[in-house]
């Protein structure tokens, strides 16, 4: 008899214990399905190169209830460098719960806008790659941001960096150019003065700063400009000895904006920004 009771009680205890683990797994399951991740602000974020990237927040809800659960995330933003970037949330113990957030960074100058030359998300105008003679997004906002913040740290060094241009429409660069063929004939001008839509400070990138002229160089303000410019995100844009690469003369006055991690591999590698595009 005894052997018979414990014959049943062996039966009882797999099917007590499978009815046990599906108990469990019902549970799991319907606390996963009542999870939530929910993220503050849009799920679509744009961004303009060198803007800085804010995550809103986030905050778990299960049965409706906001809770203090751990949340998981994956995926970073680069904000120099324009592309689409995706952050992954997710509950670490519910494999059935992932939101995302796309981060889309656009490049500093619209390309369907400027019909302009794009590389690595730079816009490249030179000799050879000009924009849209109707183009004039006036001073662009990030560039015309880092160069306050250049100036403020001059400053501090009681160093001035007044603009001397900054913007420039395609009329107005027509004007200049002629003016130099008509002072120096073409083929000098050209060394001086870019024709009417190849002129990068149409794309509100450039600044000419301190005072156009090689002199420049010489002075404190211009040896300051050409060590900490692209702490900002600029580089001289068309630097001593890379005449042949840029097309043009030594302008220790004109500043680009491309962002403070290029800057500084352009500096640090004493490249053009053909050189760096691979572009020469």
């Amino acid at each position: 008899m005894d052997a018979e009771k414990a014959r049943k009680r062996i039966k009882v205890v797999p099917a007590v214990l499978a009815a046990f683990v599906l108990l469990l797994l019902g549970g799991y399951i319907i606390l996963c399905k009542n999870t939530d991740i929910v993220i503050h602000g849009d799920g679509q974020v744009y961004l303009e190169a060198g803007d800085e990237y804010l995550d809103e927040g986030y905050h778990v809800t299960l049965f409706g209830k906001e809770k203090k659960l751990e949340v998981l995330t994956e995926g970073k933003v680069d904000n120099e460098f324009p592309g689409t970037y995706v952050i992954e949330y997710r509950v670490r113990w519910n494999p059935f719960l992932k939101v995302e957030k796309t981060v889309e960074v656009r490049p500093n100058c619209d390309p369907v806008e400027s019909g302009g030359y794009f590389v690595k998300g730079l816009i490249l105008v030179n000799k050879n790659h000009h924009v849209r003679k109707d183009y004039a997004p006036g001073e662009n906002r990030i560039a015309l941001g880092a160069l306050k913040e250049m100036q403020r740290a001059a400053k501090a060094e009681k160093l001035k960096l007044p603009v001397v241009d900054g913007f420039r429409s395609y009329e107005t660069q027509e004007k200049l150019y002629r003016m130099w063929v008509e002072l120096k004939g073409e083929q000098k001008a050209a060394l001086y003065s870019a024709e009417p839509g190849h002129s990068e400070h149409q794309t509100g990138l450039a600044f000419d700063l301190g005072l156009a002229d090689p002199v420049f160089a010489d002075w404190p303000e211009g040896k300051w400009l050409e060590e900490n410019a692209h702490k900002f995100g600029f580089i001289i844009r068309y630097p001593k000895g890379k005449e042949d690469v840029t097309g043009y003369a030594y302008e220790p006055w004109h500043v680009r904006y491309v962002g403070k991690t290029i800057a500084a591999e352009i500096y640090e590698k004493g490249l053009t920004l053909e050189e760096y595009l691979g572009e020469e």
